[in-house]
């Protein structure tokens, strides 16, 4: 499994006996597993941890929380996480993720928390863990990584960031992981704990394959052929092989949205009449076309939910334009040079030329006078442009330094799993084949008008038709909402060929980028709630 993009969790003694089984179910696939702190605590739920972990096939890694103030105290502590480590190994455990430092104040007793001291504590556990064969990782907050440890020291590793707010602030290419919650505090997610686990227990997100360059790179007890990493499309792709796409399909029109072929080949079936935005469709086409996909980092009909991919790694900027980039229009002439994406992105293209006269060239799908958009080369303003993303073209992937991206959303796999729930929980009687119809439609809104009478006594006939009375009876969605209410919302989504981060019944950040997603693409107000137009289209599209 490839972990790009994907959640995990960082555990020790304070979650006692976590089940990390529920963990997994959850949809949170990794775990970091403290191995102790300073040369004093072995962590007593360590061992335990990590049994865990390989019983399960969950990917996992470790941190020590560091108290050390001196070299010698810094070389202690790697020695002593060393021969525990090593311990695991000896049983046929290898860590497949990073071996990470956890530079917090609380690990200094004595205070003596200074740039000089942790500059120096995470240079020696840094240095010292990659002659012992370790992939290494510092673990810390943003303000310190800023302000406190050396920029050498931090661009030597691979950066662990703990940071509870809506977008990590650190944004380099070294970024590995995102802790986002703290358990306790999620701006994310909006929960506190991960429903059926039962303790809260901090969030992250990885930003790299680790596995695979663990493996490949021989770390962590690995010998380099334990592992062949896979040759990834940033080797060959260039910038002129995506135009050169691009440039075939000028003049292509859409005769009707369900013909559209772009739409056809990102949906993977006959797309419904609502699906009439396709211009981010295209470009993930033509990029799928040059075999290079995964440079996009999502799959994705929405302008916004594409910038944000691209601002989220620092790849996105309002200045400097090349062929070849990304480009993304707000018609309202708002710019995006100190603020996140706002998913309100009206319009995206691929620049092919930079002009002498302040003007670009660009490809751009749904464009034009034609009644369902075609595929035009345009002459645009820069005043229209609120920004552009370049993607990593001709990027090696070998080391561990690239930036590989996740495995395209598998709607096919979504949509046999809404039906196999829609068959056990309501008895709708599918096909279990991964393709939605008109069957599998009928049985979401009949599943809908199910809990819409359960929950809120709504009196509904449970007929299998959207009617104005099913539409009276819409309750708001929104993140946090939890249940079969929520699941239906997601089987509605993912049947559209929308990715919610899981079929889970858990309002969370992707499934509000799944709406926020739909809402744009239905020209309909993009809120990120679920209320009755957005069910409505939903059922009806």
């Amino acid at each position: 499994m490839n972990l790009i993009n994907q959640k995990g969790v960082d555990i020790s003694y304070a979650q006692d006996d976590i089940d990390l089984s529920k963990v997994k179910a959850a949809g949170y696939c990794w775990v970091m597993i403290r191995v102790g702190q300073g040369t004093r605590i072995t962590d007593n739920w360590f061992a335990t941890n990590v049994a865990k972990a390989e019983k399960l096939g969950m990917p996992w890694g470790v941190y020590l929380l560091t108290e050390a103030t001196t070299t010698a105290a810094a070389q202690a502590e790697v020695s002593f996480a060393d021969k525990l480590i090593k311990a695991q190994i000896a049983k046929g455990y290898k860590p497949t993720l990073p071996i990470a430092i956890d530079i917090e104040e609380a690990g200094f007793r004595d205070r003596d928390y200074n740039a000089s001291t942790l500059t120096n504590t995470a240079s020696v556990w840094v240095r010292e863990m990659k002659k012992l064969g370790y992939y290494p990782m510092i673990y810390t907050g943003y303000y310190d990584i800023r302000d406190l440890i050396s920029k050498d020291v931090v661009n030597s590793t691979d950066i662990w960031l703990a940071e509870w707010g809506r977008y990590p602030d650190y944004k380099e290419k070294n970024l590995g992981m995102w802790q986002f919650s703290d358990g306790d505090t999620d701006f994310v997610e909006n929960r506190p704990i991960i429903p059926s686990v039962g303790v809260a227990v901090d969030k992250n997100i990885c930003y790299k394959d680790y596995p695979t360059i663990i493996k490949s790179g021989g770390y962590n007890g690995f010998k380099k052929s334990d592992s062949t990493p896979t040759q990834k499309t940033e080797d060959t792709v260039t910038a002129e092989k995506v135009l050169s796409i691009a440039r075939a399909e000028i003049g292509t029109k859409a005769t009707a949205v369900k013909k559209c072929k772009y739409n056809t080949a990102f949906y993977g079936y006959e797309v419904s009449a609502s699906w009439a935005d396709w211009c981010a469709v295209f470009i993930w086409w033509i990029f799928n076309q040059a075999g290079a996909a995964d440079l996009l980092f999502v799959k994705t009909a929405g302008c916004g939910v594409l910038g944000n991919a691209f601002y989220t790694r620092n790849k996105f900027k309002t200045s400097g334009f090349k062929p070849g980039d990304i480009v993304f229009f707000h018609w309202s002439d708002e710019r995006s040079e100190s603020v996140p994406i706002t998913y309100s992105l009206d319009h995206v293209g691929i620049i092919e030329k930079v002009n002498s006269d302040g003007t670009v060239t660009t490809i751009e799908g749904n464009t034009g006078d034609s009644p369902y958009g075609e595929v035009m080369r345009r002459t645009r303003s820069l005043s229209v442009i609120s920004g552009v993303a370049r993607p990593d073209y001709g990027a090696s992937s070998s080391g561990g330094d690239s930036e590989p991206t996740p495995t395209p959303y598998d709607g096919s796999a979504g949509i046999k799993e809404v039906q196999s729930w829609l068959n056990s929980n309501y008895g709708s009687g599918l096909s279990v084949d991964g393709v939605f119809g008109p069957l599998t439609n009928t049985a979401l809104i009949r599943a809908l008008q199910t809990v819409l009478n359960r929950q809120y006594g709504a009196n509904l006939a449970v007929d299998g038709i959207f009617g104005s009375a099913t539409k009276k009876s819409i309750r708001c969605l929104e993140i946090c909402s939890q249940g079969d209410y929520t699941r239906v919302l997601q089987g509605f989504l993912i049947c559209r060929g929308l990715d919610t981060g899981g079929f889970d019944g858990d309002f969370g950040y992707m499934t509000k980028s799944a709406v926020l997603t739909f809402q744009t693409t239905a020209n309909i107000d993009a809120d990120g709630i679920a209320g009755p137009e957005t069910f409505y289209r939903l059922a009806n599209g």
